[in-house]
């Protein structure tokens, strides 16, 4: 099996770093199983992962209970 090629920015690649990706439907699958009634738009989800992104704490890291958080926060700054 051949390993696949990753290619990042700023001169990173999969022989020197990785990459841990979170995306939008990463953010809709959670307001699914948060069960929140309302649909965000990819453009909500963004600025909820942005936000993740700003607060990102590196001993922590992002998880799935940092999204619900965020998303929470969204939520409640939107009222």
């Amino acid at each position: 099996m051949s390993k696949p090629q990753y290619t990042y920015q700023h001169g990173f690649n999969d022989t020197n770093s990785i990459a841990i990706i979170w995306c939008v439907d990463d953010i809709k699958h959670m307001t699914k199983e948060m069960e929140i009634p309302i649909k965000l738009t990819d453009d909500q989800c963004m600025e909820i992962l942005y936000d993740v992104h700003r607060r990102h704490d590196a001993t922590i890291g992002i998880t799935w209970d940092t999204l619900e958080y965020a998303i929470e926060n969204y939520l409640q700054d939107d009222k």
